[in-house]
């Protein structure tokens, strides 16, 4: 049967997609604390869901909100409680327009309003290095300035340090909740070109769409560290990247849904109730398990395989490397 949408992660060749009400947003021109409202939104391709109990949270629960004293306080996918706040992790762009926490950003869709990490600083990935600055000239810089999708700042001597890449892109820079007098502030995203492809999100119901193949427009067969970075644009077809892929379900019980449809319309998925990436120490080994759906079980088998490209095996079959055409 040919294939419309063809969605497969590369283990399956080789082993043979936040709401939340407020974060602590500030604005560029304002400085004042915005608020969204929540959509939803449905998208087929391969999604990563945060897996939760929503039945057996408390009702003192605070959804609303801002307040928390631990992670599971916070109830949707890729919020963490930072500071005492539920906030996206420290990487991820928050939605303007429902608040879900998105892996990538285009930069046109990059507005003038910003998260903040309090007690943080990424210590890397300068554009410039600024003193003398207050915190709404370091904001105004990093606007006007091309690539910045955040800066860290410090008061004491007015130190701007707008950065091209986030906290996620490289985790041993970043210092997060352990530097006096910094703060790291990250740009939100009004993701107008990226609507059909990032996140799809509600309060029950929220997926990170981290692969998404269906005309042929992008080239899969890429080498190692395009596999690991990530490659393609989020408005069409993509792969998110092995490193973020790690960071986003290192952390908590994820959930796996692979949708397909064909020329005549038929559509099928593939869930699994467990999902995990690990780190690149393992090859970014694939966890995996629990199978229900319509379109078979093509992806237990590859439970605990590392992950391969045509430039470097690590499946178990010496003689043959599975990445290779």
């Amino acid at each position: 049967m040919e294939l419309h949408l063809f969605v497969v992660l590369l283990w399956m060749v080789c082993f043979s997609p936040l709401i939340l009400s407020p974060t602590s947003m500030v604005s560029s021109t304002s400085g004042n604390v915005s608020q969204f409202s929540k959509t939803s939104r449905k998208s087929a391709a391969i999604f990563a869901e945060e897996s939760s109990d929503w039945e057996s949270r408390p009702p003192e629960h605070k959804v609303d909100g801002t307040d928390c004293d631990k992670d599971s306080d916070c109830r949707l996918l890729n919020y963490h409680c930072f500071m005492y706040k539920c906030l996206c992790q420290a990487g991820l762009f928050l939605s303007w327009n429902n608040e879900s926490c998105l892996a990538a950003c285009n930069a046109s869709d990059l507005v003038n309003e910003f998260v903040k990490y309090p007690q943080s600083v990424l210590h890397g990935y300068y554009l410039h290095v600024h003193v003398g600055l207050t915190l709404q000239d370091c904001m105004d810089l990093c606007v006007n300035t091309s690539d910045c999708v955040a800066f860290s700042f410090r008061a004491e001597g007015g130190r701007c340090l707008p950065h091209e890449a986030t906290a996620l892109d490289d985790p041993s820079l970043w210092c997060p909740m352990s530097s006096e007098g910094w703060s790291y502030f990250q740009r939100v995203c009004n993701e107008k070109s990226t609507s059909n492809s990032t996140v799809t999100a509600s309060v029950e119901n929220t997926w990170t769409v981290f692969q998404r193949r269906y005309n042929g427009s992008v080239d899969f067969y890429r080498n190692w560290t395009e596999y690991e970075t990530g490659f393609g644009e989020v408005d069409g077809e993509f792969w998110l990247g092995l490193g973020t892929l790690h960071n986003i379900t290192k952390t908590r019980p994820h959930i796996l849904r692979i949708d397909l449809g064909d020329v005549d319309g038929h559509q099928f998925y593939a869930e699994y109730s467990t999902f995990r990436v690990d780190g690149p120490e393992t090859n970014y080994t694939l966890t995996v398990s629990g199978y229900s759906g319509t379109a078979g079980d093509s992806l237990s088998p590859h439970n605990s395989m590392a992950f391969s490209t045509y430039d470097q095996e690590h499946d178990k079959e010496p003689s043959e490397n599975c990445a290779i055409k």
